[in-house]
């Protein structure tokens, strides 16, 4: 069933020298381990290398991530470029009418995951956010000081903000809460689950999505090679899948430059 989906990532990734692996790795976490990991990794934050096709593109919603990516604020914290490529790519071969978002950040993801929806005539992207100040002494620039308005300034400026809708606080909870708007508007497509990194942050999103997640339907997983994205969550997810989940899945997991953090495309079968 997934078969398509590799020929798809492949022909993204190959222009990129990446390349599609499958990793079974089993990885002990608890909530305590969670509590002290390092979003950020060890070393002077350098600025990301735009693909020139990025930068080739003259719409607003690229211009704005151009904007984003070349503020080193935005180094490591927001998806790569190639990721970002991986998403609209996987958006427009899937067609999902309503996406779900968790960890808007930046809002870079956000503005990739709505260009996409607009080509193909979706019409919403929940995302949903803390938007808390910075903890990380790292975390200085002036776009993490309000991170809500910068996110809905960015929106605005890359000509999307019509189809997202911002949600603040807990990702979970706030699902769950809309949960009847979403089946309403025919369940959630697609889904990239990036916020709570810990073990139990990332259960409770997915735990909090499946009700809404329909047969057919598939997840962007983020961050899951914790020993270079030093998260420990999306990994545990990964490996006790089939154990804390009442849905199934077939999972492609894959290597990202420029970090290789590290991501998984999971689609529920049954």
């Amino acid at each position: 069933m997934l078969r398509w989906l590799f020929d798809v990532v492949q022909n993204v990734l190959r222009r990129f020298g990446l390349r599609i692996v499958r990793w079974p790795r089993q990885l002990v976490a608890n909530d305590a381990q969670s509590n002290v990991e390092r979003f950020f990794p060890v070393g002077e934050i350098r600025p990301w290398h735009i693909p020139d096709d990025l930068r080739a593109i003259s719409t607003p919603w690229a211009r704005t991530l151009v904007n984003i990516y070349e503020d080193r604020a935005s180094w490591p914290s927001s998806i790569v470029p190639e990721g970002g490529m991986l998403l609209q790519a996987l958006v427009r071969n899937i067609c999902p009418r309503v996406i779900v978002e968790t960890g808007t950040c930046l809002g870079v993801s956000t503005i990739w995951l709505a260009s996409a929806l607009r080509t193909v005539g979706g019409t919403a992207v929940h995302s949903f956010d803390l938007f808390l100040p910075p903890r990380d002494t790292r975390q200085t620039a002036e776009a993490f000081q309000n991170p809500r308005d910068y996110v809905e300034e960015r929106l605005r400026d890359a000509g999307v903000a019509d189809l997202v809708t911002l949600h603040q606080g807990d990702s979970a909870a706030n699902i769950e809460a809309i949960r009847d708007e979403l089946t309403a508007a025919g369940g959630v497509q697609f889904a990239f689950i990036d916020g709570d990194h810990s073990p139990r942050g990332v259960l409770a999103d997915l735990q909090a999505l499946e009700p809404v997640l329909p047969v057919g339907g598939y997840v962007f997983l983020h961050d899951i090679f914790p020993e270079i994205s030093n998260q420990l969550g999306p990994r545990w997810l990964l490996d006790h899948l089939h154990e804390v989940s009442e849905a199934r899945y077939e999972v492609c997991e894959l290597y990202l430059a420029q970090t290789n953090y590290g991501a998984a495309v999971i689609q529920r079968v049954a």
